[in-house]
């Protein structure tokens, strides 16, 4: 049974003298939660979830039955399939507009709003191409509601995008790709520096916890996960259950940091790639994911244990700007 974490007071004695203060304690085992190898359960926390059960047509639907999260096909479903999962979502890439399944705009629910305190957001993927087709690199989109720039010819961007990267500047599968995550949030008054998305490169902030392996180098089905904490701004990347990878932001010489505060963005949710529709498109197969999807979830706490014993270094927004709703934080 897991606990849930919370604050300890711990004494420490230094010299002569003895301090009290607060630490936060993860006080779940690490070894308990394997809940991640099997086919996910709505529950209390769950926002999102998409099973792609349907194995047929051009639509997929929210597990919750919220008819307002069903993803179209932009031109047609595709399908496939994974012993002990069921029907998985498959996509491929061309030189040609991708195809995408593709949600609404503007959902609270897929611009991560519930999530007042925390988020992880997770999938099982099986990448079957051999990657370095994006300028050199491998740069697959998973899910998200930005678009790289790709389809707005008009409107405000400001969303996220979750997906996988290459380890290094270029590189094929070979090389080694690793879960990678942008937040935007509004532009107004701020930009550049809204953007959290270069900054959270693996070449750019590692922050490798030294857990094996760190990267996807094969076409097996691997399960990733990201997760976010406002209290400390810290992003959390995982590879098949282990923490592979902790960013906290700002990171030295920058400012930008996670604000959830853009009220209109006009990209749509996308699962599978960025949409291209400007005029005349270019890099029409940019991003685009080539292989299965699978048990797309978004939560609002942090599902994954990510230490044994934490301290909140530095907390950066107020605590009025991060509880302004009640998403309970598992750490």
């Amino acid at each position: 049974m897991k606990e849930k974490a919370g604050f300890r007071w711990v004494s420490v004695g230094l010299c002569l003298s003895t301090f009290v203060y607060p630490v936060f304690v993860d006080t779940v085992s690490l070894g308990a939660d394997d809940a991640w190898r099997r086919p996910f359960a709505p529950d209390e926390d769950t926002v999102v979830l998409y099973h792609f059960d349907e194995g047929v047509g051009n639509e997929t639907h929210d597990a919750l039955g919220d008819n307002s999260l069903t993803l179209h096909a932009n031109k047609r479903g595709l399908w496939g399939r994974r012993d002990g999962f069921g029907a998985t979502a498959r996509f491929e890439r061309k030189d040609d507009d991708p195809n995408l399944l593709v949600g609404p705009a503007n959902h609270d629910k897929l611009h991560l709003r519930h999530c007042t305190k925390a988020w992880t957001v997770e999938a099982w993927v099986k990448y079957e191409g051999h990657g370095g087709l994006d300028s050199g690199r491998t740069a697959l989109n998973l899910c998200g509601t930005d678009d790289e720039g790709f389809s707005l010819p008009t409107g405000l961007r400001g969303g996220w995008s979750f997906g996988l990267h290459s380890n290094s500047g270029e590189g094929a599968l070979n090389r080694g790709i690793i879960p990678w995550a942008r937040f935007m949030g509004s532009p107004r008054g701020k930009d550049p520096n809204h953007d959290t998305g270069g900054i959270l490169l693996p070449f750019v902030s590692p922050g490798f916890t030294g857990a094996k392996p760190v990267m996807i180098t094969n076409n097996d089905w691997h399960h990733v996960a990201w997760q976010f904490r406002y209290q400390d701004q810290t992003h959390f990347f995982f590879v098949d259950g282990k923490l592979v990878r902790r960013v906290q932001l700002p990171i030295p010489g920058e400012n930008r940091i996670v604000v959830n505060d853009a009220v209109d963005v006009g990209v749509p949710f996308v699962v599978g790639g960025f949409p291209h529709s400007q005029n005349p498109p270019f890099h029409l197969n940019h991003g685009t994911f080539d292989g299965q999807i699978d048990e797309l979830r978004i939560s609002s706490v942090m599902r994954y244990p990510i230490a044994d014993s934490l301290a909140i270094i530095r907390q950066t927004l107020s605590d009025a700007e991060i509880g302004r709703a009640s998403c309970r934080e598992r750490v």
